[in-house]
């Protein structure tokens, strides 16, 4: 299957362009059969690391570079995610995931609960901070899927 990658980019700095981009996000966002969120700084083996709920460490290491991802940063990818059919995950190798998003998230949250449930909440999420990441972080993801 061919795919026809392009990106969104909003100029901060042209302030009426700015608004009338961020006003037409939900109709370009609902349009397309499937968009990319690129983890431009998560590596495919991390994100197959989450997605196969290897070993613990492996697990933990994978969930907190994706919790670190700069695409969280960006405020509007919220608006994205949520007007879009199926959101792909693409990595920072330019690999597009063989799951979706709404997927992913669904595999994230069982391993964490499998591992909470292990180890205890506290524990779980002391490892999870001392890889320098914080759950608060991600809920944005998690609650995209409401």
């Amino acid at each position: 299957m061919a795919r026809l990658l392009d990106y969104l980019s909003v100029p901060q700095w042209k302030k009426d362009m700015q608004r009338q981009l961020l006003l037409s996000i939900p109709a370009i966002y609902s349009y397309p059969e499937s968009i990319s969120m690129h983890l431009d700084d998560v590596g495919a083996r991390l994100l197959n690391q989450v997605h196969e709920d290897r070993a613990y460490n492996s697990f933990i290491e994978g969930l907190t570079s994706i919790i670190r991802s700069r695409w969280f940063d960006r405020m509007w990818v919220t608006l994205e995610y949520i007007k879009s059919k199926e959101v792909l995950v693409l990595s920072k190798e330019y690999e597009i995931s063989k799951f979706n998003a709404d997927h992913f998230v669904i595999k994230i949250e069982n391993a964490s609960a499998k591992y909470v449930k292990r180890m205890g909440h506290g524990n779980f999420m002391q490892d999870v901070v001392s890889h320098g990441s914080g759950w608060p972080r991600f809920v944005s993801w998690t609650m995209m899927q409401s």
